[in-house]
């Protein structure tokens, strides 16, 4: 086992056997070799344990280790990153790869831009197969289509302005203009995500994390697909009511009827203000946003509605241990 790794990589995983060989080979080919990688294994009963024990044994970098029960997926990313000891954290889905150089790449964006606090390489979906797949034109108004309703050549976001100086700026651009939320599985400064409450056991709690983070610093995207994230039928978009997404989220908890994925990330999103070092205009302005963000009319009624069903998926397969954004 490595000795104060520079990068920690936290990779949660339930009856993952078809895709985490795969997502944990393209850590390993990393050209910045100075990591660890810690898989949490959701209590899986496929062959997901035996695979990561493999690479476990192989090689020293790897630690293994098994939740006597399945805690949900968000309980489960945060039990990954209790293990942490990097100065920097990555969280990486089961089922998605990365190229070779992104681990380089976004350790030499935070370096050299000390008030960044996520570095994030633009992202490349790919199939079940690993194959690329064509992303919609940057130009076409994100959020037009029922996200539920696109199909997989749709996942991306469109260019924003994470990066901006300014407070304000960029929390609307995540807030209004994003829906996929890829920064999740960007590098971050661990000292600051441990400032944070983590992942939230609601469907949403990417965003929410993100929310507190940008408040922090700015998030450099690195100019190249080194993110390879896969789309596949077992995703977490395939489920029709908040209600099985919230078990899905966190398997031990059942929800006050009151407090809809909705209504958590409009706390989460004013706290993410309130604890925020910004001075008293910039809190302004980003309370603002939020206003805008609750007169959206799909918000509301989205919020009312607490279990409104959503598209039937066709398919079967189990869902990825994936967070989505609400």
């Amino acid at each position: 086992m490595i000795t104060n790794p520079p990068v920690s990589i936290c990779l949660p995983v339930y009856n993952g056997q078809r895709f985490v060989a795969a997502a944990i080979e393209s850590h390993l080919k990393q050209t910045f070799p100075d990591f660890e990688l810690i898989i949490s294994d959701n209590a899986s009963t496929d062959a997901t344990e035996f695979i990561c024990r493999d690479f476990a044994r192989r090689d020293a970098r790897i630690r293994y280790v098994r939740n006597p029960v399945n805690l949900g997926c968000a309980p489960n990313f945060n039990r990954a990153f209790e293990f942490v000891r990097g100065k920097y954290i990555r969280w990486a889905a089961h089922d998605d790869m990365v190229a070779p150089t992104h681990l380089a790449k976004c350790v030499a964006a935070l370096d050299a831009n000390p008030d960044a606090m996520v570095a994030h390489p633009q992202t490349c979906v790919i199939d079940e197969t690993g194959t690329p797949v064509d992303v919609y034109d940057a130009d076409r108004p994100p959020h037009d289509i029922p996200p539920r309703s696109r199909p997989w050549q749709d996942l991306n976001d469109p260019p924003r302005h994470l990066d901006d100086p300014r407070p304000s700026v960029r929390y609307s651009e995540l807030l209004l203009r994003t829906l996929w939320c890829f920064e999740i599985y960007g590098l971050m400064r661990t000292d600051l995500v441990r400032r944070t409450p983590l992942h939230g056991s609601f469907y949403g709690s990417d965003k929410v994390l993100l929310a507190y983070l940008i408040l922090s610093g700015r998030f450099v995207e690195i100019p190249e697909p080194l993110f390879l994230r896969r789309a596949h039928a077992g995703s977490s978009m395939h489920f029709k009511t908040d209600q099985e997404r919230e078990s899905w989220i966190a398997t031990q908890k059942k929800r006050s009827r009151l407090m809809s994925p909705r209504v958590s990330c409009f706390l989460g999103y004013c706290d993410a203000i309130r604890v925020a070092n910004l001075g008293f205009e910039d809190k302004l302005n980003c309370s603002l946003v939020i206003a805008r963000w609750l007169v959206q009319w799909k918000k509301i009624m989205t919020m009312l509605s607490m279990d409104k069903p959503v598209k039937p998926s066709t398919s079967k397969a189990s869902p990825s241990t994936r967070l989505h954004a609400a």
